[in-house]
């Protein structure tokens, strides 16, 4: 029997699926899978041990595994694939490895084959979809210094500012409050720096990341800080436009009209859109503002329900590399 593994590397943790020809066998998760964020070393430990752990809740060991996918971030760049693809080789040395950017497993998560677009706020984000013809076209993506709108990184951006504020109004001093706490006793001069340089910060495990203060301001949003809910809320409606941008590229009017002229029922014209990422998991008033701001600028978008996960769209595309002649 054949096996199969689908790996989506992400920048706050990794997830490994092994399954067979129908069905997922078994999954595990692991550390951030991100080489641009964490580096080489901290990715192969993430890899081994999601790897591991999910072929032995499988019931398999690793070198049954005939055909890998891995969705990661930056996968476009040929050193970031090639370096992946090395991890890779060390690992499971007899699979065949296919690699490919985050955004793809999650559109094959959220609609295989078909058309639609899928949107992803996590640490970063992203909006990737494809159309009838094949066509495929992406908004956001390029790192927190140049897009990641409504990102856990923006998010977190938007609490930093709370802590340069000179502000005696209470939500303001709230959220501060909750921002100093995440970081524990870490000083304000010390925490600008470390998010400007990305020194490692042990009291957090890892990277001073802006990311990292996600749940922070998720908890006083659950609080009812006005201020904190007009972030997440300016989050959803960044994250709207990068999907509006993807329909506007891929759904022209002139696909609008055909469907239109065309024998199909009125809601085969509507454009699928599936949500992934933790900011989409864990915040509702982040998907509320999002859905609401998109059925004003793409009509035709129809948001589904439920957060989809990528990791399901690697191991699908494996399964489809592994049956091909």
């Amino acid at each position: 029997m054949a096996y199969y593994l689908g790996i989506d590397g992400g920048g706050t943790k990794t997830l490994s699926a092994v399954g067979d020809e129908r069905s997922t066998l078994g999954s595990a998760r692991a550390g951030p899978g991100n080489l641009l964020r964490v580096g080489a070393e901290r990715v192969r430990d993430a890899f081994s041990n999601s790897i591991a752990a999910a072929c032995a809740s499988a019931g398999i060991r690793m070198d049954q595994v005939s055909e890998v996918c891995l969705g990661a971030a930056g996968a476009a760049r040929p050193e970031v694939s090639r370096a992946l693809n090395q991890l890779l080789a060390e690992l499971l040395p007899e699979a065949h490895v296919q690699i490919c950017g985050d955004m793809e497993i999650a559109l094959a998560a959220a609609v295989g084959d078909d058309p639609g677009l899928v949107v992803i706020a996590g640490t970063g984000s992203i909006a990737f979809g494809r159309n009838a013809k094949g066509e495929t076209a992406r908004a956001g993506g390029a790192g927190p210094e140049n897009s990641d709108e409504g990102s856990g990184h923006w998010i977190g951006q938007r609490a930093m500012a709370a802590l340069k504020k000179a502000d005696p109004d209470d939500c303001y001093r709230r959220l501060s409050m909750a921002v100093r706490n995440a970081l524990e006793d870490i000083n304000k001069e010390n925490i600008e720096e470390a998010f400007k340089s990305g020194t490692p910060v042990p009291e957090l495990g890892g990277s001073c990341s802006p990311a990292a203060l996600f749940p922070a301001v998720l908890a006083e949003s659950n609080a009812g800080n006005p201020l904190v809910e007009g972030i997440l809320e300016e989050a959803g409606a960044e994250l709207a436009g990068l999907a509006a941008s993807v329909c506007g590229e891929l759904f022209n009017d002139q696909d609008c009209e055909d469907s239109a002229k065309s024998s199909l029922p009125p809601e085969r014209s509507a454009i699928a859109v599936a949500l992934a990422g933790g900011v989409f998991r864990h915040s509702e008033l982040v998907r509320q503002a999002f859905t609401r701001q998109l059925a004003k600028l793409c009509p035709q978008a129809e948001v589904r329900s439920g957060i989809i996960e990528p990791v399901e769209g690697a191991l699908w595309m494996a399964r489809q590399a592994g049956c091909r002649p």
